[in-house]
């Protein structure tokens, strides 16, 4: 972890609830990383849509991420894709293995990089999430998981996974990052969350195993370190990996990965020893505190404790009706429903050459920052309050979803309408809407 400096904000926040158009426009400045520098600083976020027949990309899905890739997203990151057989029972979920699948997928990273945004697979096994068996056969013998424990219900469904088992999905990931890099992706990503198969190595309710990789913190990260050593080692020294870590899953919100900043760095420093470049930090949501008496967030403080960028992913706070303009909305309503603002985040930060400026990020009583709960449908503290992050440099990264999913445009209206946006509610994927006809 880099030595945080004592250094002012490189351009001020104004007035506690102001958004104003240099705001807006701080999204779309470029990001530069030695590894994966990026045109913008929008993250499309994964999406688990399992609507590939037989698990192969189709043509609807080439041109559903060249859509967005050409409105101002920075970065995607694909859905989930299957590692091997095993990782789903679902004959529609993407695959990653195959040569027909890995000639498709090419098709979508050459279509994507028409334009100035980059892409990288989000590897994934659903570990005991699925039945059993593989695509191939499904229900034909038992899911592989860490102890056989059902992440929703919590409630033992199978045996434990042999370390023979673990070894071979490991190589499964190697080979997959392998696969990732020649076919011209930019990045690899690493699906660390999500009740996935590395998640329920991570957690005490899914990890009950007695042997080396089950028990404290460090033994139920050793399957994900040894993991990302593989694709670490797989992919070289200069292709970047970035690692998805959730903070809570549903159902069972109450129950943090990480009670203490000190349990989180205890996941969090050994994956960065193994080669993770970029975390992407999923949590109920991004602008909540994630721990008591701090007002960072969990993205925040995954930045505090490893010196890595972080992406937030920006849950779904988008407005409930249209939005005028910004600035204009947020000065209107912010005294009579914003709360009491907490204490902010101040960039403390020393840049290194090779890597981002802004890794430590303390907070610090020194000026009024935006709110971070709260939030009232209709006005535009939602959007303003995740660019002050940015700006703070708390954050590097912003990843919508559902917005994108609804309208392939919802970036690029924003920079073009400066806060002009129109409600997008969530819509669940369907074969109506993906990928099959990407602009409904």
């Amino acid at each position: 972890m880099r030595t945080p400096l004592e250094t002012p904000l490189e351009t001020p926040l104004e007035t506690p609830h102001e958004l104003s158009l240099r705001d807006v426009d701080f999204l779309f400045l470029p990001w530069e990383h030695r590894k994966l520098p990026l045109s913008t600083r929008v993250v499309m976020t994964t999406m688990l849509h399992s609507l590939a027949p037989g698990g192969l990309p189709t043509p609807g899905m080439v041109d559903y991420y060249y859509q967005r890739a050409r409105r101002d997203v920075g970065l995607i990151l694909t859905e989930n894709v299957a590692v091997c057989p095993c990782a789903t029972d679902n004959p529609d979920h993407a695959e990653f293995y195959s040569g027909a699948a890995l000639r498709l997928w090419k098709q979508v990273c050459q279509a994507v990089h028409r334009t100035p945004c980059r892409i990288a697979p989000v590897l994934w096994h659903a570990g005991e999430l699925h039945t059993g068996g593989s695509r191939r056969r499904p229900g034909d013998g038992e899911a592989l998981s860490p102890s056989g424990i059902n992440p929703i219900t919590l409630e033992r469904t199978g045996d434990p996974m042999s370390v023979q088992r673990m070894r071979e999905i490991i190589r499964a990931y190697a080979q997959a990052s392998l696969h990732a890099q020649l076919l011209g992706f930019d990045a690899v990503a690493v699906n660390g969350g999500d009740m996935s198969l590395i998640d329920q190595f991570f957690r005490a309710d899914t990890n009950r195993r007695t042997d080396e990789y089950g028990g404290d913190i460090d033994r139920r990260t050793r399957f994900a370190r040894e993991l990302i050593c593989a694709v670490r080692k797989a992919v070289g020294s200069k292709f970047p990996i970035i690692l998805r870590i959730s903070q809570t899953e549903a159902p069972h919100l109450n129950t943090k990965l990480a009670k203490t900043p000190q349990e989180l760095s205890g996941y969090l420093q050994p994956l960065c020893e193994m080669g993770v470049d970029i975390f992407d930090c999923a949590s109920p949501d991004a602008m909540q505190p994630a721990f008591d008496g701090s007002p960072l967030t969990f993205a925040g403080w995954v930045r505090t404790l490893t010196g890595k960028p972080a992406i937030a992913i920006s849950s779904e706070g988008i407005p409930a009706t249209p939005v005028p303009r910004l600035a204009d909305q947020a000065q209107k309503t912010a005294s009579a429903t914003a709360p009491a603002p907490p204490t902010p985040i101040t960039d403390r930060r020393q840049k290194t050459p090779g890597e981002v400026s802004g890794a430590g990020v303390e907070p610090a009583a020194t000026k009024p920052g935006p709110p971070r709960a709260g939030r009232t449908p209709g006005t535009s503290l939602w959007l303003h309050s995740l660019v002050h992050m940015l700006r703070a440099g708390e954050i590097d990264l912003l990843s919508f979803g559902h917005a994108l999913l609804h309208n392939p445009a919802w970036v690029s209206d924003i920079r073009n309408a400066r806060g002009e946006y129109q409600q997008v509610a969530p819509v669940p994927p369907t074969r109506e809407n993906h990928p099959e006809d990407p602009h409904a």
